[in-house]
């Protein structure tokens, strides 16, 4: 069975928990407000929607999990993203402004080094 996790940055709420990064299982509040349940704990976290991104099911060269959004370098220090293609119902690369379905046998060489959103400039989002 396929393991489906998701990862958010929990809202700024002033909690001890507030902009830290959660993952479990994504879920919706009656009013349509996302949160992420984690699942060790059980515990509740609303979540800031634009940052929900889902577990590829892919590892990097260091066995570190792939998240929509995490940002990937190559050895010659050349940069990407993961995006979620929602035409294509696939995980994407997406490097200089292309995206192309990602190269499974690459990944031995690439090494998340952050996301889009705590490092935007890192890919030209920002």
């Amino acid at each position: 069975m396929r393991n489906i996790l998701f990862r958010a940055r929990h809202v700024n709420n002033g909690s001890l928990m507030a902009n830290k990064w959660v993952n479990g299982d994504l879920c919706h509040f009656s009013d349509g407000i996302p949160f992420i349940r984690e699942r060790k704990t059980g515990y509740c976290f609303e979540v800031v929607p634009e940052t929900v991104g889902q577990l590829t099911g892919m590892k990097d060269s260091k066995e570190n999990p792939i998240f929509e959004g995490d940002i990937l370098r190559d050895l010659d220090g050349g940069l990407r993203y993961v995006s979620y293609d929602e035409e294509g119902g696939k995980f994407v690369e997406v490097y200089h402004c292309f995206k192309t379905r990602i190269d499974t046998k690459i990944l031995e060489f690439l090494e998340v080094s952050g996301n889009i959103h705590d490092n935007p400039e890192l890919v030209g989002l920002k």
